[in-house]
Parts: C-alpha cells; structure tokens; sequence
C-alpha cells in the first residue's frame, strides 16, 4: 500500500512538469508557423512607395498561390502598380485602385524548402490624402512543394498617409 501511494504521489508531482514541457513545445510550433505579412510603411500625400508582400517560412517551400490585397480606405490610397518575382507564371489583375488579385506558380523554385522570408509581391502605393488604410491580404490558395495547403497566419500592414511636404 505504502508503494502504491509513492507511485501515485510522484505521478502528482510530475504531471505539471509534463504539462508545461508540452505548452511549451506546443507554442514553439505555433510561433514557427508560417506568416503572411503586409509590410507597412510611411508616405505623403502625392507620393508612393513600396509595400511588400512576404512569408516569413516555407518549411516544404511553395508550389503556388492566389492572393487578394485589399487596401482597407481608398480615400487615403490606393494601389498604382504590381511587382512580382520571376516565379515563371504569375499575373496579377487591379480589381481596382484599393484591391489586386496576384496568381502565381513557382516552376522556377523562387521558393524552395526552408526558404525564410521570401517575398511573393511588391505593390507601389500612393498616397492619397493624410491617414491610414490597413494592408489585408485574403488566401485564396497557398500550396507548398507537395501539394498540400498552408495555412498561414496573416498580418495586415498600415500605409499610414502624411500631407505632402513642400
């Protein structure tokens, strides 16, 4: 009996270091998954500037994806040009002066497994008038090497619009 109540008094103690060892190996997942982000940035009104379009990780690399870009206020700015990396085929379509869609296939493997940080589009952006519009990108579809889907976390950036300088 005295045996039975060590093994259960140890099984007591030992189960929140079991549990905290798997909260943290689940966050560390969590924190390494992939995220699609909007790179934000600063301009005047009447002038324009860059805003990328990056994953931060591509564990099995990126066969292909379509994205919609939407830019939250079109009174504040909109979304002139579309630049993209030479993945082989990619198009990108102006919905209009607030939302791109972009389609790309990765056959020239821009994206390779491991990649970090691998820039998937450019926008130039101008700036309208003095404000803020947030940078949404929507996932359409987002496959890796193999196939299969990633799910990224999504970060919006904000285009934040200052009066022009003169």
């Amino acid at each position: 009996m005295l045996k039975r109540k060590h093994v259960v008094l140890s099984l007591i103690l030992l189960l929140p270091a079991v549990s905290f060892v798997v909260a943290l190996a689940l966050s560390s997942m969590a924190n390494s998954a992939p995220t699609l982000e909007a790179k934000g940035a600063s301009v005047g009104a009447g002038q324009t500037v860059p805003v990328s379009i990056t994953l931060t990780s591509a564990p099995d690399g990126v066969a292909g994806f379509e994205l919609v870009v939407t830019l939250s206020n079109a009174s504040v700015a909109s979304i002139t040009s579309v630049e993209l990396p030479d993945f082989g085929l990619a198009r990108h379509e102006l919905v209009s002066s607030s939302e791109v869609r972009i389609i790309a296939v990765d056959i020239r493997r821009l994206v390779e497994q491991g990649a970090s940080n691998a820039a998937l589009a450019t926008l130039t952006v101008q700036g309208l008038a003095p404000g803020t519009s947030t940078v949404s990108v929507r996932v359409d579809r987002l496959e890796d090497d193999a196939g299969e889907p990633l799910q990224p976390r999504l970060l919006p950036g904000v285009v934040t619009v200052s009066s022009a300088q003169g």
